[in-house]
């Protein structure tokens, strides 16, 4: 609360790896990890023995890729993500790895390719799994939801970026939400 009240990440500074966790909340974020640190629910921390500094460690990641258009700069339960989000260093640092993800780690090209380069292996184990008959079936439509999940997400996370600077645009966004619906993917649950 007092790096908001002051505007200034200075106090977490001296205990956590701001950068670092920046990293973490922008990944779930993109992820659309709704159920971890930005709902004030799992995940985990470390502290460093040297630096004496906190880490987030994500976890119980079973609930991702659900909503592409999901809101960029949602805010968060946690009090460590509404001081990024609200603090103006705090949110440019929180951007600036949005953009870096998006541009190295979460490009729809590149996920694309390392799914396609696992993807016979582990379809040929999810075939041998005796619970269930449809493992199968649901194991490639799901790799095509996580696919299509992508190419939105990377349309739609830019569209975002620029409307921080573009007001009109910003509005249009904002309309497209209006009423819980959330532009580009669908709701949790259906």
């Amino acid at each position: 609360d007092e790096a908001i009240d002051q505007g200034a990440l200075a106090q977490l500074e001296a205990h956590l790896d701001v950068v670092a966790f920046t990293r973490f909340m922008a990944l779930e974020v993109l992820m659309d990890h709704w159920d971890g640190y930005v709902s004030a629910n799992n995940y985990r921390l470390y502290r460093d023995t040297v630096t004496q500094k906190f880490y987030f460690i994500p976890h119980g990641a079973d609930q991702l890729f659900r909503n592409s258009g999901g809101e960029l700069l949602r805010s968060s339960r946690g009090h460590i993500g509404k001081a990024i989000i609200e603090t103006p260093d705090g949110r440019e640092l929180y951007l600036t790895q949005v953009r870096d993800l998006m541009s190295h780690v979460l490009e729809p090209g590149a996920v694309k390719e390392r799914l396609r380069e696992r993807y016979e292996n582990v379809r040929a184990l999810v075939s041998l799994d005796p619970k269930n008959s449809n493992t199968l079936m649901d194991f490639d439509s799901q790799m095509q939801t996580t696919l299509s999940f992508f190419a939105k997400k990377q349309r739609l996370t830019r569209w975002q970026l620029i409307a921080l600077e573009d007001p009109e645009l910003s509005s249009r966004l904002e309309s497209m939400n209006q009423g819980g619906r959330r532009f580009g993917g669908r709701g949790r649950g259906r």
